[in-house]
């Protein structure tokens, strides 16, 4: 019974053990201090609500207000590529949208705007940049025509 015990007891000790030495192995993500801030423009006009995803070394997202203006915290420093995807930001919308007749708002509502799939995915929209400041604000006007 003695020689049992001890192995049952002794099994998560060294589970643990093995976990905490495997833990001190691997590489922890740090992430950048840069922001990449902008406007959205499809056409000339403001891109609303859209989710911006930023991808490099890491990737990061953010999104925009209602007047198409971005920003994409801890955004991955050197040469990115860029995807507005305003099939993510419909539901955002929609939501302001519901949010501002409850409350008596009688301004013009934003017109939604579509942008081609194509440029949803940061890998096929042709949009790219280099996030240089790693310690603050990067500006980048994301003009898709």
């Amino acid at each position: 019974m003695k020689v049992r015990s001890r192995l049952i007891l002794s099994v998560p000790l060294l589970l643990v053990l093995g976990a905490s030495l495997g833990c001190s192995q691997e590489e922890k993500l740090v992430l950048s201090k840069a922001t990449l801030k902008g406007k959205i423009t499809y056409k000339g006009q403001p891109v609303p609500h859209a989710l911006v995803i930023v991808s490099g070394a890491t990737s990061a997202t953010g999104n925009a207000d209602a007047d198409g203006n971005y920003s994409v915290a801890n955004a991955p420093v050197g040469e990115v590529n860029i995807g507005v995807n305003t099939d993510a930001g419909r539901g955002n919308m929609m939501s302001a949208m519901m949010s501002s007749s409850q409350g008596g708002d009688t301004a013009a509502k934003p017109k939604f705007v579509d942008v081609p799939k194509k440029f949803f995915d940061p890998t096929s929209s042709g949009i790219a940049t280099t996030v240089a400041n790693s310690e603050g604000e990067n500006e980048f006007d994301i003009d898709i025509k």
